[in-house]
């Protein structure tokens, strides 16, 4: 690492980084940007809040990996006006539709479903928002939310 930082610092170092490394640094930067307040982020009709899904620890140690899904019906302000299970198999489906609730998304998006993947051994590894014409995935890293068992 500290070869890297030697390398890419100076006079046309941006230039010299590959397209993989350029792309990176500017989604940083835009990531950066945009929780800091200095700028407006690309869509501000989006929040998003990760709650703390709690798996028992039964399952947890289970080996047991599974989806969770649901569907959001949005409103005219993009808040969830209905919220369905279509898959829970395994837990409680209170602290999913209460955090949904809570959600800001573009209304013109209309219905999206929300599906949340638990895998052994690691946790809740992704998120992703789908429906017509929209597609956002957040993927985590492993042990991000081991807080998560209970």
């Amino acid at each position: 690492m500290q070869g890297l930082r030697k390398s890419r610092i100076g006079r046309g170092g941006f230039m010299k980084l590959s397209n993989w490394q350029k792309r990176q640094v500017i989604v940083f930067c835009e990531l950066w940007l945009c929780f800091s307040g200095l700028a407006v982020c690309a869509n501000p009709s989006e929040e998003i809040e990760l709650c703390d899904f709690g798996v028992p620890s039964a399952i947890a140690r289970a080996n047991a990996s599974f989806p969770v899904i649901y569907s959001l019906e949005l409103g005219s302000t993009g808040k969830p006006i209905r919220v369905a299970k279509v898959k829970n198999d395994f837990l409680a489906d209170d602290p999913f539709v209460n955090c949904f609730l809570g959600w800001q998304l573009p209304a013109e998006w209309g219905t999206v479903y929300v599906i949340l993947n638990w895998k052994h051994g690691i946790g809740w590894t992704q998120l992703t928002i789908s429906g017509k014409g929209v597609r956002r995935v957040l993927r985590f890293q492993p042990g991000w939310c081991a807080r998560g068992v209970q």
